[in-house]
C-alpha cells in the first residue's frame, strides 16, 4: 500500500516537470507566433 503510494507520488512529481516543460515550449511558440503575427500585419 505504502509503496503504491510513493509510486503514485514519483510519477507525479514526473508529471510535474513534464508539465513545466511542455508549458515553457507552449509558451515560446506563442511568443514567436505573436511574432509572427506581427510581420505580417506590418
Amino acid at each position: 500500500m505504502i509503496e503504491m503510494l510513493s509510486v503514485v507520488l514519483f510519477i507525479q512529481k514526473k508529471s510535474v516537470k513534464v508539465d513545466k516543460i511542455l508549458l515553457s515550449i507552449y509558451l515560446r511558440c506563442r511568443q514567436f507566433y505573436k511574432q509572427l503575427v506581427k510581420i505580417n500585419c506590418i
